[in-house]
């Protein structure tokens, strides 16, 4: 379900687990590094610009490649499993139930899911 915002009036949307099958989600070629992870979207609001998208993600174990472009954040907050991000440089930064994690602009490195993670998620691009 996608929601649009409109600047006649304020809403506040509350999504807390996944219903239903969600959608299937498919890696870039070159972006697996490990695993054959399934993952999934449950999409629950895109603003009318598409600048602001929010949502339940859920992903098996493995690892793959991300790379924010400048002006793309995501902020997630970690719902069940367990993963770590791990930067480029080899920074590494592990999560699990409750925590809240940023992946700021310009993020280079792979994304690891070591037990099936379900994340809730805030994408803001280009701003």
């Amino acid at each position: 379900m996608s929601l649009s915002v409109t600047n006649s009036s304020i809403e506040s949307h509350c999504f807390n687990l996944p219903e239903g099958e969600g959608a299937q989600l498919t890696l870039a070629p070159g972006r697996l590094l490990r695993g054959d992870p399934d993952r999934r979207d449950w999409p629950h609001f895109e603003s009318s610009d598409g600048k602001v998208s929010s949502g339940i993600w859920s992903g098996t174990e493995g690892a793959w490649r991300i790379d924010f472009p400048a002006g793309q954040y995501e902020f997630f907050h970690v719902l069940s499993g367990t993963g770590a991000i791990v930067a480029d440089d080899g920074t590494r930064k592990p999560f699990g139930p409750g925590d809240a994690v940023l992946v700021p602009q310009g993020f280079r490195g792979v994304f690891e899911v070591a037990e099936k993670v379900t994340k809730q998620y805030m994408f803001v691009q280009n701003v």
